[in-house]
């Protein structure tokens, strides 16, 4: 429709900087970068992107505005694989939960997880605060209700006033 340029110009404070999501791309680059060279197992230390290298690499930039950039910097490549495989398994929960059921409280909890997983790739991660709060949350929740479902005893029947 034409739309999309006239969208993007009243949302976008910077159009230009789209292609690099603000230097995020380039910040990103860098903390990889270091944590490659210097520690690339076990990484540099949780607070190492936001007061130390990423700092360095901008004044603006503060932390690595990414939850897996973070993970990355702070625990290397072994806690970056375990945070990849807990959001795998927890979309493949979650997946598996909508598919099965037409529940508004099991669609709510998914729609949530996947929300949690867009924001954090490009806001502040996982840092304490209700994203994280959030997070946590829907790390036990969203297993829970697909056990709960997968056993035959819905969650919903356990207590009346969350009937469906």
């Amino acid at each position: 429709t034409g739309l999309l340029p006239r969208i993007v110009l009243l949302v976008v404070r910077e159009p230009e900087s789209i292609g690099t999501l603000s230097g995020r791309t380039g910040l990103w680059t860098y903390l990889a970068d270091v944590t490659f060279t210097k520690s690339p197992w076990i990484g540099l230390g949780y607070y190492s992107a936001a007061r130390i290298y990423g700092l360095q690499y901008a004044e603006w930039s503060g932390i690595s505005h990414s939850s897996f950039a973070g993970v990355l910097v702070g625990g290397g490549l072994l806690s970056l694989g375990l945070f990849a495989l807990l959001w795998c398994v927890l979309l493949v929960f979650a997946t598996s939960l909508l598919l099965r059921t037409t529940d508004r409280y099991a669609f709510a909890a998914c729609s949530l997880l996947i929300s949690v997983l867009v924001i954090s790739q490009v806001g502040e991660g996982m840092e304490p605060g209700a994203r994280g709060f959030t997070f946590w949350c829907l790390v036990t929740i969203v297993p829970w209700m697909r056990d709960r479902l997968a056993s035959g005893r819905p969650y919903w029947r356990q207590n009346p006033s969350l009937g469906p």
